[in-house]
């Protein structure tokens, strides 16, 4: 009876949340659409981090895609320090490519204020970050929706962006790297 019960969860976990990972060639191209879009930043960042891909936070961003109400529970202890891109559609199903499609052109660094939602933009290019992870997945339909939600989630690691935050400091690229940290792609590495 209790392995009955157990499979009847597993089952309705899994009929609620279907999430993918990359593959290595998308968790390349994860990682280059980030590393020209940070490099890329104006005015030029004076302490940004180089990201490497977590699986890590691959598995985290899988694990928080079985919880489609709410797919990022920021009250975990696993989930502190930790940032979140999510992309959502009905109709269309993203992918890790539209990554390089965040929109920048919103943001004014130095007003430090997006003339739409920009969080997406801020987190990716959230100059301390230095891991991200991503997975893509469907819940399905609950509620009152009638089609199932296609998801797009990646999560950042550190990352302690807050409302109104600026996401880098201005001034000559790598400029403030921490002390043993190189310059590549005006990003600071090890």
């Amino acid at each position: 009876m209790m392995n009955k019960l157990i499979c009847l969860m597993l089952l309705a976990l899994a009929l609620n949340a279907q999430a993918e990972v990359p593959s290595t060639e998308e968790r390349n191209a994860i990682i280059e659409c980030h590393t020209k879009l940070r490099e890329s930043v104006q005015p030029p960042a004076s302490n940004m981090r180089l990201l490497a891909y977590s699986l890590e936070m691959e598995k985290l961003a899988q694990e928080s895609l079985t919880y489609c109400d709410q797919p990022f529970q920021e009250s975990d202890p696993k989930y502190q320090n930790v940032g979140v891109v999510t992309m959502a559609s009905q109709d269309v199903k993203p992918q890790f490519r539209d990554l390089c499609e965040v929109n920048s052109t919103s943001f004014d660094s130095k007003k430090d204020n997006c003339d739409d939602d920009c969080h997406n933009y801020k987190q990716m290019v959230w100059a301390t970050s230095t891991e991200v992870g991503c997975v893509e997945g469907t819940c399905n339909a609950k509620n009152d929706l009638t089609k199932p939600t296609h998801l797009l989630l990646c999560l950042y690691k550190p990352s302690d962006l807050k409302y109104g935050d600026n996401p880098y400091e201005p001034g000559p690229s790598c400029s403030k790297c921490p002390e043993g940290y190189w310059c590549h792609r005006n990003q600071c590495t090890i």
